[in-house]
């Protein structure tokens, strides 16, 4: 899911859609994430500064980048 086109989006909920990649590097108003049960192995959250929440269970995630 390439989502570059929204970058003021805010929330975003696309669980269950069996979604292979989530491509979130322009999403920098991000506070909310919700992406469980999908097929996702990686998740880059480095361009999500104001991300506070994060619901990414029941994927097969074996690397996460996160921002300091």
């Amino acid at each position: 899911l390439d989502i570059s086109g929204n970058g003021k989006l805010e929330y975003l909920g696309c669980s269950g859609n069996l979604l292979d990649s989530l491509n979130l590097t322009t999403a920098i108003d991000l506070s909310s994430l919700v992406c469980a049960g999908n097929k996702l192995q990686t998740l880059n959250l480095t361009y999500t500064p104001k991300l506070t929440s994060l619901k990414c269970g029941f994927n097969s995630i074996s690397s996460l980048s996160l921002k300091n």
